[in-house]
């Protein structure tokens, strides 16, 4: 019985000081830039990090960077975002196309005849962006899904936050609790292309209005050691700004880029893939492979520094091994009600879903014939 008592009491203090030394070891922090397509890049940093045993405690991101580091948060591997990466059909996701199989036979005849369509409310108005988003916000939800409960990002696997920019505020508004693809997707809210998310009657849109590469934030949350990634454009020399839009787009971002300088200087390692030939707007099917390796490229020649922090961390050395969330094929419905102003009926008998089991992909289906 002593014996059995010794054996604890050993246990208890192995157990104690591995606690300890846990609490006490620096925080590693990764963040992640937007950039649009260029945020492919991060896919191929996180292959390094995890070749090199460095698991981050805590997550910042902006606009792709909020999906990458997203879905990194969940417990993905940069394997399987990769994977994610190369399945998505691009020509959808950026247009909000879907299927003429899935337009209702009414919709048919009208459906692409027309060049633009203008929202009607007591009279034309402008649309707030080309684009909904419908379509990557199925995308976002369906990979998520293992977390739709979890409202306090800090909780998830690896602490996670991602930057919108508060409209109404012209702030940076952190978003480190909520529904989690509500906030990756306002993240990525790019104006005039995306339409603004409305949370919580505030109106948002893509972080990289005003902060870009969110390093301060992660520091805030904890971070003593941080690993950045920016993969954002610079400002552009006066012989490049051929059009009004350029002028107009680069006159925007001026407090962006310069808060982005600053953010640079708190990095402990800062990686600057050289994404070249492909741009913010290179969401091409091709284009994937190459952005991940040169992200990889990236963090390989720094692999001394990341070395050195990972020792500083007391991780490493080694690969990491990535376990991914399980996300389910079947969801159980428990009631199914439509809410709708007008066409009701309409709606109920497109969506034609009862209580019980359900399969997500069949979920996914009844959304877009809706939509």
């Amino acid at each position: 019985m002593r014996r059995v008592r010794s054996m604890l009491a050993l246990f208890l203090i192995l157990a104690l000081n591995a606690a300890a030394q846990e609490e006490s070891r620096p925080k590693v922090g990764l963040v992640l830039s937007g950039g649009g397509a260029k945020g492919i890049c991060h896919i191929g940093v996180l292959k390094v990090l995890e070749e090199e045993g460095i698991r981050p405690d805590l997550i910042t991101g902006t606009s792709m960077g909020s999906l990458v580091g997203g879905l990194y948060a969940c417990g993905y591997s940069a394997d399987d975002i990769e994977r994610i990466v190369l399945e998505i059909r691009w020509d959808e996701l950026m247009t909000n196309k879907i299927g003429l199989d899935k337009i209702a036979i009414e919709e048919k005849r009208y459906y692409g005849r027309w060049l633009a369509e203008l929202p009607w409310d007591r009279g034309p108005k402008l649309p707030s962006g080309l684009i909904r988003g419908q379509k990557i916000m199925e995308l976002i939800r369906l990979h998520t899904l293992p977390f739709h409960g979890t409202s306090d990002f800090r909780e998830l696997p690896i602490p996670f936050a991602c930057i919108a920019t508060d409209v109404g505020a012209g702030e940076a508004l952190v978003q480190d609790r909520g529904f989690l693809p509500d906030a990756m997707r306002s993240s990525m809210s790019i104006p005039t292309f995306f339409a603004p998310m409305f949370t919580d009657s505030l109106l948002l849109v893509d972080g990289g209005e005003i902060r870009n590469f969110p390093v301060s934030d992660a520091r805030d949350m904890g971070a003593d050691l941080v690993i950045g990634v920016d993969v954002g454009d610079g400002l552009l020399p006066p012989d490049q700004l051929d059009s009004p839009v350029d002028i107009l787009t680069q006159s925007a971002m001026f407090t962006s880029l310069k808060d982005t300088e600053h953010q640079r200087g708190l990095c402990d390692v800062l990686i600057l893939p050289d994404y070249a030939p492909y741009s913010t707007g290179s969401f091409l099917e091709e284009a994937v492979p190459w952005l991940v390796h040169k992200g990889y490229q990236a963090a390989d020649s720094l692999r001394p520094q990341l070395r050195e922090l990972a020792r500083k961390a007391g991780m490493g050395p080694g690969p990491l091994h990535v376990e991914g969330p399980s996300v389910p094929d079947t969801l159980k419905v428990d009631r199914v009600e439509v809410r709708a102003d007008r066409g009701l009926e309409l709606a109920s008998s497109r969506f034609k879903l009862q209580h019980g089991a359900i399969a997500v992909s069949d979920l996914e289906e009844r959304v877009d014939l809706l939509y």
